[in-house]
């Protein structure tokens, strides 16, 4: 009498799990084993897994990583700076250097109208800055 078979076949996850191990898609070859070791078990089994996942884990180590910027390049924020963001840098006691810079390097929306630098020399933006906001185009 031939070999019984469990109904889900764990020969065939297996297979599945060689045929995804040989084509580098790890992730999908541990997806099979798993389901071959559930439904048959065995060391080799779990010794394939192991392998997948540590093949998978060099391939992601591999992969280059974005570069960060150089020390002082212009980063892009999403913020608009405006009259108030100013402010608010101000009385957060964020330094006048950080200031003029993040003013250098992002887009800004300012309203230099009387009223405005009136406002903003009141609430101690220094001169550097206005000016720095004056100059933005």
């Amino acid at each position: 009498m031939g070999r019984q078979r469990r109904p889900d076949y764990p020969e065939a996850w297996y297979n599945l799990g060689v045929a995804c191990f040989l084509a580098h898609q790890y992730d999908d070859a541990v997806s099979a084993f798993e389901k071959a070791a559930e439904l048959n078990g065995g060391k080799l089994v779990a010794g394939l897994i192991e392998e997948c996942r540590r093949e998978s884990a060099a391939v992601k180590a591999r992969q280059p990583k974005p570069a960060l910027p150089a020390p002082g390049a212009s980063v892009e924020t999403g913020i608009v700076l405006t009259n108030d963001f100013i402010i608010k840098l101000i009385d957060g006691n964020v330094a006048e250097e950080e200031v003029l810079k993040m003013i250098a390097n992002q887009p800004g929306k300012f309203s230099m109208a009387p009223d405005d630098l009136a406002r903003l020399r009141a609430a101690k933006v220094p001169e550097s800055v206005i000016a720095a906001m004056q100059n933005k185009k």
